[in-house]
């Protein structure tokens, strides 16, 4: 597995920590091996904490768009979706 030119696909799952026990032993046998893996892995390796942030914000209230946004513009944006998705 070593020298090849682009990350190996299993470094997802890896960094997610998806992987048997037994094939995370073999990818972090293959980091040391492999430096473009370990840059990919450097570069990556901040994305699961991001990730878990990000699947952790909540939707806003119910009427908040309404509230700070007012009727005219909603009317307008409205409008400008109907005409982009090609609805007017």
């Amino acid at each position: 597995m070593t020298g090849h030119a682009a990350p190996d696909p299993t470094i997802g799952t890896y960094l997610l920590g998806l992987e048997s026990p037994s094939d995370r032993l073999r990818f972090r046998t293959h980091l040391v091996e492999c430096e473009v893996c370990r840059v990919a892995w450097a570069d990556l390796r901040h994305l699961p904490p991001l990730l878990a942030c990000a699947a952790a914000v909540q939707a806003p209230r119910p009427g908040l768009e309404q509230a700070t946004i007012g009727p005219d513009a909603l009317a307008w944006a409205a409008r400008c979706t109907r005409q982009v998705d090609g609805s007017d």
